[in-house]
This record gives structure tokens, C-alpha cells and sequence, in this order.
């Protein structure tokens, strides 16, 4: 336990993550209020904002190769059309296709 001085006063008892605030005190017990540290929410937010910028950079790798299939898928049909315009077969039946030049 350790005792850090806010900026109101005195010093606040500190243990782990957690600041204490007196708030009654008998003879036997202190009856006293928990709160989280700023620091610790901060650290806790930025570890968020970390594994949410994680997340989207993986969306956004998805996506791009996504969208580089669906080129490549158009591409080939692009050329199968070609295919199939200038050779007059039927390329969706025929394996291989040989051009001489």
C-alpha cells in the first residue's frame, strides 16, 4: 500500500488499481469508498483503442484481398469471353486452348 496526494488535500491509501476515500471511521473500522485510478482507465482505454485499430486492420486486409479475387474472377471472365468471340468454340467445354503464332 502506498499514499499518493491528490490535488484536493491530503494523501489517498492506494493498493493495486484502486485509490480509497474515508468516509466514516468507529473505533474498530474505517468505512471507506473504492475507486480506479486514472492512469488505470486511461491504460485500459488505450488497450481498447488498440485491439480495435487490430481489428479493423484486419477488416481492411480482408476486404483488399476480397476485392483482389473478385478482380482476378473478372479478369477471367474478361478472357473467356475473348475466348469465345474470336475462336468460335465452346471454351466452357474445352480444358486447354493452344494459340500458334
Amino acid at each position: 500500500m502506498e499514499f499518493v496526494k491528490s490535488q484536493r488535500g491530503a494523501a489517498k491509501p492506494c493498493f493495486e488499481v484502486f485509490s480509497y476515500t474515508k468516509k466514516k471511521e468507529t473505533k474498530s473500522t474505517i468505512r471507506a469508498t473504492k475507486r480506479e485510478l486514472q492512469w488505470n482507465r486511461i491504460y485500459k482505454l488505450l488497450l481498447g483503442l488498440i485491439q480495435l485499430s487490430s481489428d479493423i486492420y484486419s477488416l481492411l486486409l480482408g476486404l483488399i484481398q476480397l476485392s483482389s479475387g473478385i478482380y482476378r474472377l473478372i479478369l477471367g471472365l474478361i478472357q473467356l469471353r475473348y475466348l469465345q468471340s474470336t475462336s468460335g468454340l465452346d471454351t466452357a467445354r474445352v480444358s486447354t486452348v493452344y494459340f500458334w503464332a
